[in-house]
This record gives structure tokens, C-alpha cells and sequence, in this order.
């Protein structure tokens, strides 16, 4: 199986939206405006509608293989990171910097209960 970096993981999930949306001129070249309306607004929403429709409408399966591993790998390497990084005093500081300014406790943070809590 060919190795994929982040970099065309990030241009794929980037250029399928974009491909999409391309079912017109992207920017099209339109000299006046209706009245009351903005004449770059338009394209804008085009891309966005676009956008939320494949993210509404696509399903795992639609994801290349090589984009689902390297998903799964990220979502992997953050939870090893927020569980390495919980237990640093600088986590420890915030979370004892902003409790006074919490409600009471209704979930749990990804950190186990620190020894000198």
C-alpha cells in the first residue's frame, strides 16, 4: 500500500469540496450587480452550499482509503497526545487557573484526578 503524508490528505479533503462546487464558472465575470446586492457574495455561497452538501450527503465509504487511514491514524495520534500532554503542570495550572470559574462539575476533562487535587 503506497504511503500518504498529511499534506495530500489536506489537499484531497481541500479539493473535493472545490471540485464539486465547480459546476459553473467559479467567479463569474459579471461587470453589474442587481441592485442592493453584492456582486462577490455570490460565488461565496456557491462554495459553501457545495461544501455542506458533501458534508451532509458523503459517507465513509465515499473517503478514499488512503484519506480514512490517515484520518483514523490523526484521530489516534490525538488522543495519545492529549493523554501524554494531560498530566503537565502547565495543563494542571489552567485547569486549577479556571475552576473558580466553572459550574459544578457535570463531565469529566481527559486527564485523571491530579495527586495533589
Amino acid at each position: 500500500m503506497p504511503v500518504t503524508d498529511r499534506r495530500s490528505v489536506m489537499q484531497t479533503a481541500v479539493a473535493v469540496p472545490i471540485a464539486m462546487a465547480a459546476t459553473g464558472p467559479a467567479f463569474p465575470q459579471t461587470t453589474e450587480a442587481a441592485p442592493g446586492a453584492d456582486a462577490n457574495r455570490a460565488p461565496a455561497e456557491g462554495v459553501t452550499r457545495a461544501l455542506a452538501r458533501y458534508v451532509v450527503t458523503a459517507t465513509y465509504n465515499d473517503l478514499p482509503a488512503d484519506v480514512r487511514k490517515e484520518g483514523v491514524r490523526t484521530l489516534l495520534n490525538w488522543v495519545g497526545v492529549a493523554i501524554g500532554g494531560s498530566r503537565h503542570q502547565t495543563v494542571e495550572i489552567a485547569v486549577a487557573a479556571l475552576s473558580p470559574f466553572s459550574g459544578p462539575a457535570q463531565a469529566a476533562l481527559l486527564v485523571a484526578a491530579s495527586a495533589t487535587s
